[in-house]
């Protein structure tokens, strides 16, 4: 008899869940659909401080660039966007905002924006494979900072910045990233603009399904298209070689991808499994009063048999990032609206949801 399975999270931070459970309780729900719906109310934009940028400024700056990453650099080239660079294997590496700059040397110029924890990583990565190619590659990390900015109206404020793209995640729902030098005053550009946090833009991140830097895409490992690099328009098919190409072409043509980078919501040994409903994004309830003890990147997430007998035998997927009680996982695709997910006794339970934005599959 074939057991039916379920996806837990399996979490090291035990005793102090069992601390947590006897404190708090559950205090405000919100529906991802609503939280969103009412962030899009007014205009906001986000600073982000941990950030690095490299100047890849020369003649063959285009095709060095086109033969690394997985997106289109004539598309790049000309409005910037979102892409990524992988291994010889296909495995992920780092991903990027590109943006074309004004170049001193007569040739062609790119800014890459990357998370600062791997921008020393990307950097000699460059200058690897950089050979006898004529152009330059920098680190002018302390020269610029990035935003998001986020519009309540359809007026692009692009117009106001010198660089600058919208941002085509999760079907352009991500606003407009923009860049300014560090020591510009960016205030007054954005008037009638409010301050976001961080932690709000990883929130909405999160409730999108957008992952982003090392602790969603981990360094060698993570496959492109199970993170969902294509969904999210940093993957050109119709391109040239690359590295990393075959693999990841390979993958594209048989249609084989069993696992996804999804939202998923984090529930307590105590805590009661709301009834099963559509398994969308927008159906997640979020809670920012909380601050669940959530697993580390890359923790494992495991079945359990109808019995509540935890099958680790082989996992389902891998945690990724969290904050309060959603995060964000790599999971298997048949394991996604699950109903009740259960840890082993003193562990963490959830339940993967796929984003609204996606297409039918």
């Amino acid at each position: 008899m074939l057991l039916q399975c379920r996806p837990i999270v399996k979490c090291a931070a035990a005793s102090s869940l069992r601390t947590w459970h006897s404190t708090v309780r559950r205090q405000v729900q919100t529906s991802a659909g609503a939280f969103l719906s009412e962030l899009s109310r007014k205009s906001t934009y986000t600073p982000h401080t941990s950030r690095g940028f490299l100047r890849v400024d020369g003649k063959d700056a285009i095709k060095f660039l086109q033969g690394l990453v997985t997106g289109q650099m004539n598309v790049l080239s000309e409005r910037g966007g979102w892409c990524g660079f992988l291994n010889a294997p296909g495995r992920i590496l780092y991903d990027a905002f590109i943006y074309p700059l004004k170049s001193t040397s007569g040739g062609d110029a790119f800014l890459l924006e990357c998370s600062s924890d791997v921008c020393p990583k990307l950097l000699q990565h460059l200058k690897r494979f950089k050979l006898r190619a004529k152009l330059t590659v920098t680190d002018v990390s302390t020269e610029f900072s990035s935003y998001n900015l986020f519009p309540s109206t359809t007026e692009s404020p692009l117009e106001k910045f010198k660089l600058g793209t919208l941002d085509h995640r999760a079907a352009d729902a991500m606003g407009y990233r923009v860049v300014e030098a560090a020591s510009e005053n960016v205030e007054e550009k954005l008037q009638g603009y409010e301050l976001s946090s961080e932690e709000t833009y990883k929130l909405r991140r999160i409730l999108l399904g957008v992952p982003e830097g090392p602790q969603d895409f981990w360094e060698g490992s993570g496959l492109p298209l199970e993170a969902g690099w294509e969904l999210l328009g940093g993957v050109d098919f119709r391109k040239g070689c690359y590295l990393g190409q075959e693999l990841t072409i390979r993958t594209h043509h048989t249609g084989v991808i069993r696992k996804r980078i999804v939202p998923v919501q984090v529930f307590t040994v105590t805590e009661p499994i709301p009834p099963p409903s559509a398994p969308v994004a927008s159906n997640l309830l979020v809670d920012t009063s909380l601050s669940l003890p959530l697993p580390s990147p890359q923790a494992d997430i495991y079945p359990i048999t109808m019995t509540g007998i935890a099958s680790k035998k082989r996992g389902v997927g891998k945690f990724c990032e969290g904050i309060h009680n959603v995060g964000l996982a790599l999971v298997r695709l048949d394991m996604i609206g699950e109903e009740v997910v259960l840890s082993e006794p003193d562990g963490l339970r959830a339940r993967a949801v796929k984003p609204d934005w996606w297409p039918t599959m």
